[in-house]
């Protein structure tokens, strides 16, 4: 499982952006946290990978745990 924190996800619309950016790449697990602008995924992809696909929908990854 990893923790995506994304600063610029702010409404319903951005989350859903995020979650075909991650289905995508073939996340198994999506869990959104939009208050706190948390992503807990499962996903077998490396940490590039992720921020590159989640850029691609134009948003930025500030860190991967």
């Amino acid at each position: 499982m990893k923790k995506i924190f994304i600063s610029g996800m702010n409404c319903k619309h951005c989350e859903s952006k995020i979650e075909n950016a991650l289905k995508d790449i073939g996340a198994s697990f999506i869990e959104i946290d939009l208050e706190n602008k948390i992503v807990n995924v499962e996903i077998d992809k490396s940490n590039e990978e992720i921020i590159n696909a989640i850029g691609d929908y134009g948003f930025d990854v500030d860190k991967i745990e």
